[in-house]
Parts: C-alpha cells; structure tokens; sequence
C-alpha cells in the first residue's frame, strides 16, 4: 500500500491531465496545449500568490483560467482541425508563460499553499486525495450523466450525433474545457509540489499525458475508453 501510494502521488499531475484528456480523445479531438496550459496557470497562480492573494482565489483563479483556454480550443477546434489548432495554442501558452514571469522563477510560495502539494491527511498524500475526488467527479461525469453518453457518441459518430439532434458544439468545446479545468488544477500542483514556478515546468507533460490516455484503452479514433 505504501509503495502505491508513492507511485500514485509521483504520477499525480499525469494523472490529473490524462483523466481531463480522455473526454477530448473520447470525441475524437486532440488536445495538445494541456502541458502548455499546466505551466501556463501555474505561472499566474504564482504572480497571485506572490501579489498576496489568498489560495482559494488563487485555486478558483486558475480554474478560470483554464477554463477560457478550454473554451478558446474548443471553438478553434470547430473551425480547424484539432490537432492544428491545439498545437498552436501550445506555442501561444508557452510564450505568454515567458511574458508572465518575465524570465525569472518565482519560488518561497505561502505555506498553506504548498503544504497542498507536500502536505498528508493523515498517512495519505493530499495529492492523492485530489487525484481521487478528480478521477471520480469525472468518471460520473463520463458515465453517468446524458453528457457523458453525447460525447461517446459524437466520438463514435459525429454525423450521427449531428442529426440526432445532440448539441455537437457544446459537446466538443465542454469536452475542452474539462481538459483544460484538468490541466489548469495540475498546474497549480507543480507549482505548490515544487513551491517555485518556471515557465517551462509544463513542457514535458504534453506528449507523456497523450500516451497515458492512450495505453489507458482510450482510442484516438473517438468513442471508446
């Protein structure tokens, strides 16, 4: 049990990002910003912390943040092919990431920030514990609402979906947004993990959180997983 729970807590942030990524891969999309946006958010909560804001601003801050950048790629998405249009907003993250923090690294963050990335409830990692109310939220989400069912089937069959009446835009950019609300929240765990933010501290998660969902069962064609 201890060595899962370290394995679990060392692969916290993967986890927090490939859970989001299954529902843009479930429809069939690609989201290849979710490393960018990880970084992204986590150099903004940062700059708040250090501006004296409180953590749980600082937390609903960066939600919103990745919830725009969910919303941008979905509707990018519906004009381009995903792949094309995630693959620049990965570059266009990246970059607002160097404007943020100016080239400097930010750390010595507040304690009751970091102590969420490093800090136990009782003998269980917090990570842990935000890894587990994560993956659950999203897998009733997946499997158990109306919205959950829309997205296997607009990634089984979007033409199908489109003139079954199902909501296909909102579908796909919802599908977005949980992808990057996902990354958004990892982001803020490297940062309070690390209790310093880089604007590169993203930038090895993109491909390694595609290659999670898919030897996870989740197909790139869509509609299964």
């Amino acid at each position: 049990m201890d060595n899962m729970i370290v394995i679990i807590r060392q692969a916290s942030v993967l986890l927090i990002l490939s859970s989001g990524l299954t529902a843009v891969l479930l429809t069939g999309n690609i989201d290849l910003s979710v490393g960018a946006t990880a970084g992204f958010v986590g150099c903004i909560g940062a700059q708040l912390l250090k501006a004296g804001l409180p953590t749980p601003l600082v937390f609903v801050a960066g939600i919103g943040v990745g919830a725009i950048i969910g919303v941008l790629n979905g509707t990018l998405s519906g004009i381009l092919p995903s792949f094309i249009a995630t693959y620049g907003t990965n570059w266009v993250l990246s970059g607002l990431a160097i404007i943020v923090m100016n080239g400097a690294v930010i750390f010595d963050l507040p304690k009751n920030f970091t102590k969420i990335g490093v800090g136990y409830f009782g003998a269980i990692p917090n990570l842990v514990i935000i890894v587990i109310v994560i993956d659950v939220i999203i897998y009733v989400i997946l499997q158990k609402t109306t919205f959950g069912r829309q997205v296997y089937s607009y990634g089984s069959n979007p033409e199908t979906a489109r003139y079954s009446g199902m909501p296909v835009k909102k579908i796909m950019i919802s599908s977005f947004v949980m992808s990057s609300i996902c990354a958004g929240i990892a982001g803020m765990m490297i940062t309070a993990r690390l209790n310093a933010a880089d604007a590169a501290m993203g930038d090895s998660y993109g491909l390694q959180t595609v290659a999670a969902v898919v030897i996870g069962g989740t197909s790139m064609l869509g509609g299964e997983g």
